[in-house]
This record gives C-alpha cells, structure tokens and sequence, in this order.
C-alpha cells in the first residue's frame, strides 16, 4: 500500500488497529531499524534512549513519549540497564491506506502527565482480558495519544469539525467529576446537541457520555494505582456511594477495582 505523510494533509477517515500493547525493560541496548512494520508510541518510564536517522538525532529520557512510524529506518542506544518503557505497536489507515505522521521518529511531549501515563497502562492491561468493549476503550486510549501526537504536528492539522467540539472536549475534561448537561456542550461549542453527537461520533467514534465515561474510567484507573481507597475514588469521582462507582468501573473494566488493583 502506498505510504501517506499526513503531517500536511487533511485528518480524516482514520481507522486505527492496536497490534500489541506490552511493559517490558529492554535486553538489547543498540539495534539498526530498517523499515519499521508497525507504527508504535513509546512511553519512557526509565532510563535514556538515544535515536539517530538520516535526518537527525535526538535523546529522550523518563517522562518523554515517542512516535515511531511505520517503514522508518533508524538506531537506537539505551544508555541505562535499568531502562523501562510501555509500548503500543499499531496501524493506522487513512481511506484504506497506510498512514504516517513523520518519516522519522518524533518527541510527542517531554513530560507525559497521568492521562497520557494511564491510556499505556490501561490499553496493556485491555490487551491481557477479555473484558467487553475493551476494542472500544482501546481506540480511545489510541486517540488520546494520537491528539497529542497531531498538537505535536506543525500546524496542528486537527479537521474543521474536530476543531468545532474542541470547547466541549476541553469543558468535559474540566468538569468530568460532575453532572454535564447538553445546554452547556450547546453553549461552549455553539452548536445543537446533534450536531455536536454527530461530530463526536465522526471525530473520536465515541458520543459524548462514552467520551466523558472514558475520562472517568482513565482517572478511576490512575487513581487506583495511588493511595487512594476505593471510597476516596468513588466520592472524588462523584459517585453517590462505594456500590455505583463499582458497577460502573466493573461495567467498562470487565472486572471490579478490587480485582482490576491486584492486576497491577
């Protein structure tokens, strides 16, 4: 299939396929890359990694995240034994054909926040079960990563329809924890609560609530990983009691957050 730059073009019709999502320490500290078979993003947890290709070089450390397109040709060094990283190995298709956001490896950001931590490790932890739905949540890990990836971009090559909900999307991100009723979408995007369903389905596959459902359910999962006890989380979340929040985490997890914690 022919190879498309989308750093320049306009973004849409995307489909994206996670191939594999694992956590590992690495055993091979120099290799040669030649024509890469998958897109991947790779979350730097510890260590440094040093990437060198035809056009450049750059060193990434804890906390960066990295894209690594699909047919690109490079060398790395991991300058650290102790090194330890997540990676999501993927395809992504635009109207049918292979799809690409550089040529060559690119930083994403250089201080990955608990968001982008948790859409790793829970997208890992969704390879692993059986859980209904978790092609869903996969996606959306997916697109997080990929709306960092395309901010990253040069031009900030987001579609006019995506850039329209991006006030809603921002809203949501506030004020997940809460009651967020249409009227407010309606006010933040100016536009009618179809309009605004539609473009959620076309942009990010998801309708509003399954959007505002991830959130929580990415903030449950960082959570649980903290601290913080099951009671904590329910109330900070907004749940009315310990009971509703459970369902709700077992309903998109597959497991309860007990369960889902010994996991981990």
């Amino acid at each position: 299939m022919k190879m498309i730059n989308l750093a320049n073009a306009n973004v849409q019709m995307l489909h994206l396929n996670c191939i594999s999502a694992f956590e590992y320490q690495p055993r091979i500290f120099h290799n040669t890359i030649k024509e890469r078979r998958s897109c991947a993003f790779l979350y730097i947890v510890s260590g440094e990694y040093k990437y060198t290709f035809s056009s450049g070089k750059f060193t990434a450390k804890s906390g960066h995240v990295i894209y690594l397109p699909k047919g690109a040709s490079y060398k790395y060094e991991i300058k650290s034994s102790q090194a330890k990283c997540m990676q999501i190995e993927f395809d992504c298709l635009y109207n049918d054909e292979t799809a690409v956001f550089s040529n060559s490896p690119l930083i994403i950001t250089e201080n990955a926040n608990a968001e982008i931590e948790n859409s790793f490790s829970q997208t890992i932890y969704l390879q692993l079960t059986d859980a209904n739905g978790e092609t869903l949540r996969i996606t959306a890990n997916m697109l997080l990563l990929l709306s960092y990836l395309l901010d990253k971009l040069k031009g900030k090559n987001f579609s006019s329809s995506y850039k329209s909900i991006l006030p809603a999307i921002e809203y949501m991100k506030k004020n997940f924890t809460g009651k967020i009723y249409v009227k407010e979408l309606e006010r933040e995007c100016n536009l009618s609560a179809s309009q605004i369903r539609r473009i959620f389905q076309k942009e990010l596959k998801l309708s509003p609530i399954a959007y505002k459902n991830t959130l929580l359910i990415n903030s449950a999962c960082n959570m649980l990983k903290g601290d913080n006890t099951v009671s904590e989380i329910s109330e900070s979340l907004g749940f009315d009691n310990i009971y509703a929040f459970s369902q709700f985490f077992k309903k998109h997890m597959g497991v309860s957050p007990k369960h889902y914690l010994l996991s981990i």
